[in-house]
């Protein structure tokens, strides 16, 4: 494929030029980062008295959305993943049926997805496989 110079070219047109690898990366880091700021507002603006510490998993949801956006490390994503399986576990506590935790696995399957992306990536580059 002949390389095409970025400037001047519309942002589609230099998305295709992109390899799928590529494509599938960013689709899944804006997924995972958009996904953590919705979260993380909605936690930020819950009233309800009984939810008083949405606020404190909400900003910290925005700031892993933060992170993410800014540099993928493996290690995160393995955490955030790890964080969304026990957040969406709550709802089993107030009584939710554990169907609610599969219905909402796009928020923990997306980070787990790209990090054995960006795994991967790193083996094809002759990075180290686990380095976190």
């Amino acid at each position: 494929m002949e390389r095409v110079k970025a400037c001047g070219m519309p942002a589609v047109a230099r998305w295709r030029t992109l390899p799928l690898e590529r494509q599938l990366h960013w689709l899944l880091r804006f997924g995972v980062v958009g996904c953590f700021l919705g979260h993380g507002a909605y936690g930020l603006l819950a009233k309800e008295a009984w939810a008083s510490y949405f606020g404190v998993v909400g900003g910290l949801e925005i700031v892993l959305a933060i992170a993410v956006l800014i540099a993928p490390l493996p290690s995160l994503l393995l955490g955030i993943c790890l964080w969304k399986m026990g957040t969406e576990t709550l709802f089993m506590t107030s009584g939710s049926l554990p169907f609610e935790w599969i219905e909402r696995a796009g928020s923990y399957m997306a980070p787990l997805a790209l990090y054995f992306l960006v795994v991967t990536n790193k083996r094809k580059k002759g990075g180290q496989s686990c380095a976190h």
